[in-house]
């Protein structure tokens, strides 16, 4: 059997942050690594991690510190990881002890009282970054800090994310992969059908298609108002949603009963339903909530539109339309520039509706233009973005990391 690796996340939603880390484990090489995929809650990705053949357990560790460009510093979440900060360093330890991993891989900055337990247990940590751990703000120095303290080596998911935290030898910068077979333009044809037949649209119709959970810091709200601008030019243009607000559930909860009691929206997806109902796109606007599987819906859209006005480490929507051969509008922040290169995209200027807007028409006029943009991403995807690529680099970084240990530990003898 080969070296133990736990990956821990915290959560089980949904996201482009477990789904690179579960696709990660499932591809390490079998006789080198095993693999044990550990969440903190309940949720979709540990059904999903058990059908990829993976070991995936649930210890319920809320001690969690999320913090970031996309998640502000606010009084609720400091008072949450005081109150669990040592249940979670108990159960953080029982882990430990029960499983005995050669490496701990935590798979997001928000695990720091998981990652001081295994410090203080003598456990390497691979900590992998793929938010933007420090916007420029004091909390986040010392978290960025603390961070590269606790860890035998940090992996950063881009240039950008990597320049957020302390210059070190430990720092290694591995972008996102994709998987350019599952995410092949071959399947755009089927995978268009079905969509226009599960929300009714016909040929006639362009999708500008929008990932991930609806947040103001992802242009959601900004792609709305971009919406009115472009409907009275093209009113054959839907917008397509895959994602969405609160967990399933959240409704029933106290708080969402008193939402609902006070009518208030429920979370950001009844917010934007909201503005849309206001402005009278309630039926351009398409939602198909969160997916486990996007490739049918990347592969339907006409043009991928990322309009974010925060930072994210490294869009797993962007690589995956690239692979596809979807031309991209992207706002031009964080790493959009690192990952897209300069002929795969158009940018748009963050927060900017008219930017977005005039960007986004521009590749409606013109199917020409949205092929070249396609076609140049499909062969950046294969090229820089590729899975067997990304797991070389990362089997390499834990052989460095386990050569290492062995050498130090046969200096002590």
């Amino acid at each position: 059997m080969g070296l133990k690796v736990m990956f821990i996340h915290s959560g089980a939603g949904i996201g482009g942050a477990p789904v690179s880390m579960v696709t990660l484990a499932a591809s390490l090489d079998p006789k080198l690594y095993d693999p044990h995929v550990v969440f903190t809650d309940n949720g979709p990705m540990i059904d999903i991690s058990r059908q990829m053949g993976l070991k995936a357990s649930v210890v319920k560790m809320r001690g969690v510190m999320a913090y970031g460009a996309h998640v502000p510093l606010s009084i609720k979440p400091v008072i949450n990881f005081a109150i669990q900060f040592i249940p979670t360093i108990i159960k953080a330890r029982q882990l430990i002890k029960t499983e005995k991993p050669d490496f701990i891989h935590l798979n997001t900055s928000a695990l720091i009282s998981i990652g001081i337990m295994a410090r203080i247990a003598k456990v390497p940590i691979i900590w992998h970054i793929r938010e933007v751990v420090n916007p420029g703000t004091l909390f986040g120095h010392l978290l960025a800090r603390a961070i590269c303290f606790l860890s035998y080596r940090v992996i950063a998911v881009s240039d950008h994310v990597a320049q957020c935290l302390p210059e070190g030898e430990k720092i290694s910068v591995v972008h996102n992969p994709v998987n350019t077979s599952i995410f092949d333009p071959k399947y755009k044809k089927k995978y268009r059908e079905k969509t226009n037949s599960l929300i009714g649209l016909s040929k006639r119709n362009l999708i500008i298609g929008i990932l991930g959970s609806v947040q103001k810091e992802k242009g959601h709200f900004v792609l709305a108002e971009a919406a009115r601008i472009i409907k009275k030019k093209f009113p054959q243009v839907v917008f397509l949603i895959v994602g969405g607000g609160a967990p399933e559930g959240y409704a029933d909860t106290l708080r969402g009963r008193l939402k609902t009691f006070l009518r208030v929206p429920l979370d950001n997806q009844a917010k934007l339903n909201r503005v849309l109902s206001k402005i009278d796109l309630t039926e351009e606007f398409k939602s198909v909530g969160y997916q486990a599987d996007v490739a049918p819906y990347v592969g339907s859209m006409d043009i991928l539109v990322a309009p974010n006005i925060k930072p994210e480490g490294c869009p797993r929507s962007l690589l995956e339309a690239m692979s596809m051969s979807v031309p991209v509008v992207v706002s031009d922040i964080g790493p959009s520039r690192e990952i897209m290169g300069d002929k795969c995209a158009y940018f748009c200027e963050p927060g900017n509706v008219l930017s977005l807007s005039s960007q986004l028409i521009a590749l409606i006029e013109s199917k020409v233009l949205r092929k070249q943009l396609g076609n140049a991403g499909r062969v950046r995807a294969l090229s820089k973005f590729e899975v067997a690529n990304h797991i070389e680099k990362i089997q390499n970084l834990y052989g460095s990391v386990s050569d290492e240990i062995n050498s130090k530990s046969v200096m002590r003898q």
